[in-house]
């Protein structure tokens, strides 16, 4: 068996470990990954888009929304420029290989998790020890933060896996590489690889651009002031050529990977050539730096060059920068992460620069654009405890002694390279904390860049900790610190949500913006008896009999039937959190003792603590709070429900006007009629489904962009009136409506026909946010709470 205290120095050495750290925890993140519904607004939002990349085949013109556009509504659809590529690309992916649904949307997202994982756990096992390799990656993968990120199809889980896998090469080729070793086989193989992925499948993706080859128009006749006649009137046919080129080729995706194809076949034949362990680690470098602006955005490149920068600056071994060949970098860098912000920028200017350059990089930045804008640098200190339980109680005692050794305290010639890569982690933890400090947006997610590194210091923590012969007083003080701080985060975890972005909602905050979103709330002891006396009063008047115990009093009273069950969610939520704490405690207790086996059995409890918080949140929590937030059980009742469109018992012919006649219904309330007509539908229904006031894009996902969407009152009339049924009701006119429960007395009655007032059946819904509607005419029975 491999010795936990050895560092390992190549890859054949350690490759089963690395394997497993690998594979376990994608296995743990793919397993039920799809038997819960995406999460409004963000999943089904970049979910809708990629899907209708994967209808039109086109993967670089983004958009969302409805096309229907009836005279007097506003028309829904338009372009989607608020975010880079690469998320609406791995869930195109997956829906390719998985199908329309969660599991499609969310697959890939673990694996480029368990990428950084495994990154993680090869660079700290070289640059330190094989168990703070494990302890480290272990540690990562079971935290909260890591957990939901990589389970939920958003811009910030491929942000936080290239940010690690770009931090780790950085890491490689700074303190990991000697000075002219060879690079292997396998790591030229990674840096080809890598490159011909991020290069070639922008330039694939930019192709169907706008593929329509216009012709030349003529070229200009007026010569330029002040040149003799040949001359000017050779410089009159460039500039013309050139101008007319530019009319023809901007905004076309051929002329556009015609100009790049030959730098991307530069990069790669010079990527081939690397043979210098060191700069193939620089080469990984690069090139994930520059996919992290096709994650997120260019403050991707915040936590990890402000890292390098920092390192730089408190060293002064600025000769790293003749080593790392910063213009080779560059031109990665751009090539990598910046061939579809070309395409953008030329086939969607300016309301792209407007909205993505401007609007989500420096506003967000500097004035702020959502009302979630307050606080300064305590503002993330919540979110690191509620991403890190349980190994945010170690550290405090990790943050001083990596600061410590970084102002020089315990450097030595055995361990340079450590010291090295603490400071990179130090680094990088500090530039994420204050580049979103300082930003006048803040959404509780943005410190989830920080957060690998902060794990990392803690895993080596505590693996000197667990070599140290005999424990000084200052590790009893951190110690007692970290049981301050976990009682802390832990007691906050482990408290009913009185109010909403409470409590046990703190972690679905981690990945959502909807921090006001309904969430049940317990009852005190005085309202449940009051409730229990209230069901044995009515019992008593009803039958003259008292229910016996209380699952009787609330079988017979529906209020009270309601605040138990509330009871039971919160408890469901909150004491696997508490056993996991009590967990972390023990551990820490054993910690604390004196000697080593104990200790060791200290950190197998910690990681046991970890691992019971992410079975509960993997496991329990995310399934149990997706109806809250996801309309997915909603439309498979719709779809469950309504009449089919094709039958069994319909001849050929009838299956042939059916499909006809369901067509016209799609081209008239939907505006499009898909290629496919059975795809992504679970069905094809005759009562058709409108979206009432609604925006979260959810109703667009799961509908394959077939509900009419209502974003006004007033849309109501147009609606019913393309129905027929404005003045008076017609038989074979029943559809459904889709809204949120506050809406339907406020915003839909007031507008409906006095009729139809009222005139509705509820199907769905009972106790949640969004509900459905089933109008059937003025016979149909009012059923809304």
């Amino acid at each position: 068996m491999p010795r936990s205290d050895h560092r390992p120095t190549s890859l054949r050495e350690d490759w089963a470990l690395l394997l497993l750290v690998t594979l376990t925890p994608l296995a743990l993140s793919l397993s039920g990954l799809g038997d819960y519904g995406l999460f409004d607004p963000w999943e089904t939002h970049y979910g809708e888009v990629a899907r209708e990349m994967n209808e039109t085949g086109n993967y670089i013109d983004p958009h969302w929304g409805s096309p229907w556009d009836v005279e007097g509504v506003k028309r829904e659809r338009e372009r989607f420029y608020s975010k880079p590529p690469l998320t609406m690309w791995m869930m195109a992916a997956g829906m390719k290989l998985f199908g329309h649904g969660a599991l499609g949307v969310r697959a890939l997202f673990p694996l480029l998790g368990a990428l950084a994982l495994g990154a993680v756990y090869a660079v700290t096992a070289r640059l330190a020890t094989r168990r703070a390799g494990l302890l480290a990656a272990g540690l990562l993968a079971l935290s909260p933060s890591f957990t939901v990120v990589t389970h939920q199809a958003v811009t910030d889980s491929p942000l936080v896996s290239l940010v690690t896998l770009s931090a780790m090469a950085l890491a490689m080729a700074l303190f990991g590489a000697r000075d002219g070793e060879r690079a292997s086989g396998a790591l030229r193989l990674s840096v080809l690889s890598l490159a011909a992925l991020a290069l070639g499948g922008q330039l694939w993706a930019v192709w169907p651009m706008d593929r329509s080859p216009d012709a030349v128009t003529p070229l200009l006749e007026r010569a330029p002031l002040g040149l003799s006649a040949p001359l000017a009137e050779l410089a009159g046919a460039v500039a013309g050529y050139v101008g007319d080129l530019w009319r023809v080729g901007r905004g076309k995706g051929w002329v556009l990977v015609a100009a790049v194809a030959p730098l991307a076949a530069w990069a790669l034949a010079r990527a081939w050539r690397i043979t210098s362990r060191r700069q193939a680690y620089f080469a990984l470098f690069y090139l994930l730096a520059g996919l992290t602006v096709v994650a997120k955005g260019w403050l991707g490149w915040a936590p990890v060059g402000g890292a390098l920068a920092l390192y730089l600056l408190s060293t002064g071994e600025w000769g790293w920068l003749r080593v790392a060949r910063p213009g080779w970098g560059l031109a990665l860098v751009l090539l990598s992460g910046h061939i579809w912000a070309l395409a953008m920028l030329g086939g969607h200017h300016p309301g792209w620069y407007a909205r993505f350059v401007m609007h989500d990089h420096v506003s967000r930045l500097l004035s702020g654009v959502h009302s979630t804008d307050d606080g300064g640098l305590e503002y993330f200190v919540q979110w690191i405890g509620y991403g890190l339980f349980p190994t945010v109680a170690l550290l405090p005692a990790a943050l001083g002694r990596a600061l410590g050794r970084a102002r020089g305290a315990g450097q030595g010639p055995k361990e340079p390279a450590v010291l090295g890569y603490e400071r990179l982690l130090l680094g990088w933890a500090l530039c994420s904390f204050v580049v979103v400090s300082a930003s006048s947006t803040k959404f509780h997610h943005y410190i989830l860049p920080a957060l690998p590194p902060l794990v990392a210091l803690c895993a080596l923590w505590l693996d000197a900790h667990l070599r140290a012969p005999r424990l000084s007083g200052l590790a009893r003080g951190g110690l007692l610190l970290a049981a301050m701080t976990l009682l802390w985060v832990g007691g906050d975890l482990t408290r009913p949500s009185a109010a909403p972005a409470q409590g046990a909602q703190g972690w679905v905050n981690l990945f959502t913006y909807k921090y006001d979103r309904d969430w049940p709330t317990p009852t005190t002891r005085d309202e449940r008896d009051g409730l229990a006396r209230e069901a044995v009063g009515r019992a008593w008047l009803s039958s003259l009999s008292a229910p016996l115990d209380l699952a009787s009093q609330a079988r017979a009273h529906k209020p009270l039937r309601d605040a138990l069950a509330r009871d039971a969610w919160t408890e469901e939520l909150t004491a696997p959190v508490a056993r996991a704490l009590a967990v972390a405690l023990l551990a820490l207790l054993l910690l604390s003792c004196s000697a080593a086996p104990l200790r060791a059995l200290g950190a197998a409890a910690l990681l046991a603590s970890a691992l019971l918080t992410h079975v509960f949140l993997s496991k329990t929590y995310l399934p149990k709070i997706a109806p809250l937030w996801s309309q997915w059980e909603l439309w498979d009742h719709y779809y469950g429900r309504c009449t089919p469109v094709l039958r069994p018992t319909q001849s050929p012919r009838e299956r042939e006007e059916a499909l006809a006649a369901h067509a016209r219904q799609l081209h008239a309330l939907a505006g499009r009629v898909p290629e496919d007509l059975h795809s992504p539908a679970r069905r094809l229904c005759v009562e058709p489904a409108v979206a009432f006031r609604m925006n979260w894009r959810g109703e667009t996902f799961h509908t394959g962009n077939t509900v009419t969407p209502l974003l006004y009152g007033k849309d109501l009339k147009v609606f019913l009136t393309q129905r027929g049924v404005w003045e008076r009701w017609k038989p074979g006119a029943d559809f459904y409506i889709f809204t949120e429960r506050k809406r339907i007395k406020s915003e839909l009655d007031p507008h409906l026909p006095p009729y139809l007032r009222g005139r509705y059946e509820e199907v769905f819904g009972e106790g949640r946010h969004f509900v459905l509607l089933k109008v059937s005419g003025p016979d149909a029975r009012a059923d809304v709470l």
